[in-house]
Parts: C-alpha cells; structure tokens; sequence
C-alpha cells in the first residue's frame, strides 16, 4: 500500500499543472463517477451535482435532495 502511495507522488511529481490535475480529475471519476468540478460545486452550493447525469437524464446539474421528501420519478 505504502508503495503505491509513493509511485503515485513520484508520477505526480514528473507532470506539469495540467497533466497532474487530467490525472487526478480522471482517479476521481473513477473512483466516484463524479469530476473533482462537480465535488466542488457539490461542496459549495450543498447539493448533489453531478454532469454526467444532465446528459444521460436530462436532469438539472445540481439537485437538492429534501430528505423528508420520498421523490418517486415513476411515470406510473
């Protein structure tokens, strides 16, 4: 585990600003199917934003979960 970490920083540390934010920007959508703009936008509006699912669903970019609210998108 220790190792990874280190190889990890060692490749880091050999890119330049862009390379190194396409690499971590990719581990996080991976890790979490979400981009680290859409963690961002989540963190600073407190809702979950996500832009993947504006295109496959067609849905608002940010959408604010009412947990006392059962959303049922059923057409039926």
């Amino acid at each position: 585990m220790m190792g990874r970490f280190i190889l990890s920083i060692a490749v880091l540390a050999g890119l330049n600003g862009c390379a190194v934010y396409t690499v971590v920007n990719t581990a996080t959508w991976v890790a979490t199917d979400k981009s680290l703009t859409d963690h961002g936008s989540s963190k600073l509006v407190s809702a979950d934003c996500d832009a993947v699912r504006v295109i496959q669903k067609g849905t608002y970019y940010c959408e604010t979960r009412d947990i006392s609210t059962t959303y049922n998108r059923n057409v039926f």
